[in-house]
């Protein structure tokens, strides 16, 4: 692999403080140096010098919303695993000789390859990126059986595909995210899509630990090397000044169901709010705290996220027997916003503390990755700390525009 520019990652002026800096470390990492190979691969070496493991991240675009039959995308990824690495050995077992911890995600818009390794058999471990780009799928002959953590993923099916064939529209992207599969796909769809999806130029290779960027580089390719000097990373904690807008109109209540699906009788609301390209993913987490408190109040209640670039399902789960003509009393002028400026204001400062030592956790690198996939820069908290730049007039446009209490689909499944 050649590469095209290998040039210092040039850190964007701070914006003007909004509050004082947050003590902490001066660096979340030390260093990191992104380049482009000439099949486009983007690869990002961050140095963790006191990191026990090097941790290898893979971020594909091609994820739900883009297969071509419900449950490819996740088939294809645990069935690269049965890949020939060499005429007698397999993916995995390349895997367990060199003592690796591996993991696979499957989000609305990426499939994400992440591998734990020691340092020394880092050169084996790269050998196998490259495969997973060149040679996905080779020698299998059929599809794997569904992992454990594959199968928790998938047993979510028969409650969220009711949520987005109720939030989006025929022509919408996500509208068949979630449809259950029919069984396994065939090998052969399976390696049409990884041909399609899985490409340098879709791709987004992080390697991080105690590795020196530099040296890594030039060992990929010769000509990466150059006499640059990688960017030093800061990690000051300081709250951006609010920019973000919400525009989406307000939706009109709809009630979907009772749909038999195979599940426990369940009552879920949900709401369709924009996605992470226009607002980032904070904004919708302190709109689903705020859901959830509000509702906690009537009754038992959980509420999660399906994050998507287009999109963002929120989703709250309910007792059956929750009678709605109690909901509609207590919310009858909407959510509760009374001292909601204080409250966003502590909510924003508390996510910001919690950012600290976050690119030293275990899923930094893969974070990294989907967020580099989605035009991101490279920084130590992967775009959480820009994406608090909301305040209390944003907050107050969700819950009264895509997140309005009269707005949501309400869905009643049964068995």
């Amino acid at each position: 692999m050649i590469l095209l520019a290998a040039s210092a990652l040039a850190q964007e002026p701070a914006p003007e403080p909004a509050s004082e800096p947050v003590a902490g470390p001066s660096a979340e990492f030390v260093r990191a140096r992104r380049v482009v190979l000439k099949d486009g691969l983007q690869v990002v070496v961050v140095e963790q010098p006191s990191a026990p493991l090097v941790t290898l991240a893979m971020a594909l675009d091609g994820g739900r919303a883009r297969e071509p039959e419900p449950g490819v995308a996740r088939a294809a990824a645990e069935t690269w695993f049965l890949t020939s690495a060499t005429p007698t050995t397999s993916v995995r077992r390349r895997y367990d000789r060199m003592g690796a911890v591996t993991e696979v995600d499957v989000t609305t818009d990426h499939t994400l390859f992440v591998s734990r390794v020691f340092v020394n058999v880092l050169p084996a471990a790269l050998t196998l990126e490259w495969l997973r780009l060149t040679e996905p799928l080779a020698g299998v002959d059929e599809i794997a059986d569904i992992t454990r953590e594959g199968a928790r993923d998938e047993g979510r099916t028969p409650y969220l595909d009711p949520v987005f064939q109720a939030l989006f529209p025929e022509d919408h992207a996500y509208r068949n995210a979630w449809r259950p599969p029919t069984g396994r796909p065939p090998a052969y769809v399976a390696s049409a899509f990884v041909t399609e999806a899985w490409r340098p130029d879709r791709a987004t290779l992080v390697v991080s630990g105690p590795v020196a960027a530099d040296e890594l580089v030039c060992a990929m390719d010769p000509d990466a090397c150059t006499l640059d000097t990688p960017a030093v990373v800061e990690a000051p904690l300081v709250l951006p000044e609010p920019r973000i807008d919400v525009r989406a109109k307000k939706a009109r209540r709809r009630e979907v169901g009772p749909l038999s699906a195979g599940v426990n009788p369940t009552l879920l609301l949900a709401w369709a709010l924009p996605g992470t390209d226009a607002i980032g993913a904070q904004l919708p987490r302190f709109v689903r705290d705020r859901v959830q408190g509000e509702l906690a109040g009537e009754t038992r209640v959980t509420c999660s996220l399906e994050p998507g670039r287009e999109a963002t399902a929120l989703v709250c789960s309910l007792p059956s027997e929750t009678d709605p003509e109690t909901l509609d009393k207590a919310f009858r002028k909407g959510w509760n916003t009374k001292k909601l400026a204080r409250d966003v204001d502590a909510w924003r400062t508390r996510a910001m503390t919690d950012l600290l030592g976050s690119s030293q956790d275990v899923g930094f690198a893969g974070r990294l990755a989907l967020h580099l996939r989605e035009g991101g820069e490279v920084d130590p908290y992967t775009g959480a700390l820009a994406d608090l730049a909301f305040d209390e007039p944003a907050v107050r446009k969700m819950l009264e525009g895509p997140a309005a209490y009269d707005g949501a689909a309400w869905i009643r499944l049964v068995p």
